[in-house]
């Protein structure tokens, strides 16, 4: 999670939701040191991108998920339901979801509505 200011648009109750701030305003501990744990500095946050396009290890490789400057590992037990108490504010690699072929074309079908925009891709 990056140091940005994207939070300005969220509403105390989001906030709460979300469990960064208990319903009477306190902050939450347990997420403040989650969050500590995966900051990352703007540069940090750029490295994995920068990284994707100009590594040549990733050269003719497609379709796969990078995280942290490398290729991001699949571990469908990582997601159950304890997954973050197990390692609060920790990243888990590749969700399963994300390797489900009738969400990703949902989401291509979506996207292409969202943006008026029809992308011709075999």
């Amino acid at each position: 999670m990056l140091d940005t200011n994207l939070s300005r648009h969220l509403t105390f109750e989001d906030f709460v939701t979300l469990g960064a701030v208990n319903a009477d305003g306190t902050p939450n501990e347990e997420a403040q040191a989650a969050m500590q744990k995966m900051s990352k500095t703007k540069e940090q946050g750029a490295a994995t991108t920068v990284w994707a396009a100009t590594s040549p290890q990733l050269q003719n490789i497609g379709g796969v998920y990078l995280q942290d400057v490398e290729v991001a590992s699949y571990n469908p037990d990582a997601y159950d339901s304890n997954a973050g108490k197990r390692n609060p504010g920790g990243t888990f690699g590749v969700a399963p979801f994300a390797l489900e072929p009738n969400a990703a074309q949902r989401l291509w079908v979506l996207s292409e509505e969202l943006t008026d925009t029809k992308f011709d891709v075999q």
